[in-house]
This record gives structure tokens, sequence and C-alpha cells, in this order.
């Protein structure tokens, strides 16, 4: 519809209906409003307390399933250069943090 259309129904800028609602609230006729009430608010701040804490749990469970499965990998791995070591002939064997495995008595090759 075009302006004159309203303005033949007898629609101003004063009367039409969006203008009448938005000078309500604009006139300070904001009660009822239907905003949230504070029993509502706190129930699902518990309830969002509860889901994280939950979720903390799980993730908790996480990490150490994690520190297990690195620490049966680093022990496979050592596992495997004792291994190593002892098919090329090392009869004792020097493991330090950091550094690979050595083997600390010289193999004697015989010719």
């Amino acid at each position: 519809m075009k302006n004159a259309d309203f303005r033949q129904k007898g629609f101003t800028r004063q009367n039409f209906p969006p203008a009448q609602i938005w000078n309500k609230f604009s006139a300070g006729e904001k009660k009822n409003l239907g905003g949230f009430t504070l029993i509502e608010l706190l129930v699902v701040v518990a309830i969002i307390g509860i889901l994280s804490s939950v979720s903390m749990v799980s993730l908790n469970n996480a990490r150490a399933k994690a520190n297990a499965a690195k620490a049966t990998a680093e022990i496979s791995q050592v596992m495997v250069a004792i291994e190593m070591a002892s098919s090329d002939g090392c009869t004792a064997l020097t493991i330090t943090t950091g550094s690979p495995v050595a083997c600390t008595t010289p193999v004697t090759t015989q010719y």
C-alpha cells in the first residue's frame, strides 16, 4: 500500500497501529513486557552449572585415559629399543632422560 492509501483509510503517523504501540512503550507503560522472573533465571543458571560439572568430570576421565595411553606408548618404545640393542649384541644399556638408549659394552666383531 502506498502512503495515499493509508491516508484514505484515516491513518496518520500518530494513529497508525505500530506507532500507537511504540508510543505506549515510550510513554512508560512497560509493566507487562513479558520478561523473565528471578526464579526462571536461577533455574537456568543451576542447569548450566550442573551441565558444566558433568562435562568437567568426563573431561578429567578422558585426560586420565590419554595419559595412560601416552605412558603405554612410551614403554613400548623403550621395549623396542632394548630389543634392538640386545639383537645387536649389547649386554649393558645406558638409558638417560632425553637421549636415546646407548650401548655401554663394546660390541666385538670377529672377522
